[in-house]
């Protein structure tokens, strides 16, 4: 038998912890009465560099970013493609959150691309932006064009 295992799937497992065990049904019953307040059921750990130490779980987004200046759209194409490999992975982990990741597409060095180009990439990321339903900005860091808005 062989198994796939992607980049990904390794990446998309480093939020989850293991539920606390509880000694009494009085600790249990605190536990899930903490969980009704935000942060009250959060332990923050203290311990090494390699230990999770965030406040929020399992609250991911991505930035999905394509070179506007490439001529013949293969940075977009690749960008398409990651954008299906996530959601296929995410859609086969659902079982452990409710929650979906904030995804945008983001089309980087707007200002270095012919005029027909980034017509053309920009058309063709915004047509595919809306029928996935995923926010589509642009940036320029030289010219510091769409950059706070996105990061």
């Amino acid at each position: 038998k062989v198994a796939l295992t992607l980049p990904i799937d390794e990446f998309l497992s480093l939020g989850e912890k293991k539920k606390p065990e509880f000694q009494s049904q009085k600790e249990r019953k605190q536990y899930a009465l903490d969980m009704q307040s935000p942060l009250l059921a959060y332990h923050r750990p203290i311990g090494a560099p390699d230990v999770d130490k965030t406040l929020t779980r399992n609250r991911m987004g991505y930035f999905i970013c394509f070179d506007m200046s490439d001529d013949e759209g293969d940075s977009l194409k690749e960008a398409m493609a990651l954008h299906k490999m996530l959601k296929k992975a995410l859609e086969a982990k659902k079982g452990g959150s409710r929650l979906k990741p904030f995804i945008w597409l983001v089309g980087c060095k707007a200002d270095k691309a012919a005029a027909e180009t980034m017509q053309q990439n920009r058309d063709s990321a915004r047509i595919w932006s809306e029928q996935e339903e995923t926010p589509f900005y642009m940036t320029s860091a030289r010219n510091h064009k769409g950059v706070h808005k996105v990061f």
